[in-house]
This record gives C-alpha cells, sequence and structure tokens, in this order.
C-alpha cells in the first residue's frame, strides 16, 4: 500500500507542475464513498480501519459532502465542490468544515484510482494531514 502511496505523490507531483489538461471529470467520483483504511500523519506508513463511519458523496458535476455517523446520527462535517486540478488531483472548495476554522477555504486532495470502485486519497487541510481508502458503497 505505501508504495502505490509513493508512486502517487510521485505521479501528482510530475503533474503538478504540467500544463496538460486533466483527462478525470467529477463523473468519475459520483456516487456514495465509505472510508475503509486510514493513517495520520503521525504513522503514514500504518493503515487501520476508521474510527468512525465516514462517508463522502458526490454528484457529477462536482459537489460534495463528507458526513460520518457518530451518538447514532448523522452528522456532515464539510461540504463544497471539488475543482480537477491533474489526473491525481483535485481541490476541494470548502462551504463548510466543522472540524477546522471557518478560515479554512481549500483542502489539497491526492487521488489514485486503485479499480473503478476503491481510490486511495492523500489530503491535506491547514496543519492536518491524512490518508484514507474510500470504497464505493454499492
Amino acid at each position: 500500500m505505501i508504495h502505490v502511496f509513493l508512486t502517487v505523490v510521485c505521479l501528482s507531483a510530475c503533474m503538478w507542475g504540467s500544463a496538460q489538461k486533466a483527462k478525470v471529470k467529477p463523473e468519475i467520483f459520483e456516487g456514495i464513498w465509505q472510508v475503509t483504511m486510514q493513517s495520520t500523519a503521525n504513522a503514514p506508513e500504518k493503515f487501520s480501519p476508521p474510527r468512525t463511519n465516514d462517508f463522502k458523496i458526490y454528484d457529477g458535476v462536482g459537489n460534495f459532502r463528507h458526513i460520518i455517523y457518530v451518538n447514532n446520527k448523522y452528522v456532515e462535517l464539510s461540504k463544497g465542490t471539488i475543482e480537477i486540478t491533474s489526473d491525481s488531483t483535485y481541490t476541494e472548495k470548502l462551504e463548510k468544515h466543522l472540524a477546522v476554522p471557518a478560515s479554512v477555504k481549500e483542502g489539497r486532495i491526492v487521488f489514485r484510482f486503485l479499480d473503478t470502485d476503491t481510490f486511495l486519497m492523500k489530503w491535506s487541510l491547514n496543519n492536518l494531514s491524512g490518508q484514507e481508502v474510500y470504497k464505493r458503497v454499492k
């Protein structure tokens, strides 16, 4: 898994600086996705099951909602839009995020599809960062 992640970072770094137009479109994310594994900046090489039930819901035009199931209810953690910046990166433009200060407006996401129903995400938001594996909910 770490090898895949390092490959993603190297590929995205090369593509980040290029002027080529991304072939990936927001439609590829359309649907409901659940976090199945995650790691943190403190232990990036160690993936473990998530501590909460995290979901991201994307529509086909670039809107998203991030919800978690906690205390027997669903809570919207964040929402906003995504802007695809390369075939392996997108920026989340945040309308709201409950876990970080209101001044935060963008988060950078590096992603790699492992198959059509699974993608690896590395995210950074202010001084926070982590990695998550998302599976499409069917």
